[in-house]
């Protein structure tokens, strides 16, 4: 794997917890994002975030290390 993307989910009762992320190549950028929703909606969890993570500037580090891996 060329691009580094992290999660993590944690349940707790009837809740999951998602932290999620991107990394540029030269680790001076990440992006973050965390939320919680009912368990039974981990799927939705996991496109919303990333969601959020390309919009506030993962897709801006995913298209470098485009670039720098060819």
């Amino acid at each position: 794997c060329s691009v580094p993307a992290f999660a993590l989910a944690s349940i707790e009762g009837e809740k999951m917890k998602l932290h999620c992320g991107i990394i540029s190549l030269n680790g001076r950028e990440i992006i973050r994002e965390e939320a919680e929703m009912d368990k039974d909606e981990g799927d939705k969890l996991g496109e919303i975030l990333a969601k959020r993570v390309i919009q506030n500037g993962g897709e801006k580090i995913l298209n470098d290390i485009k670039k720098q891996i060819g």
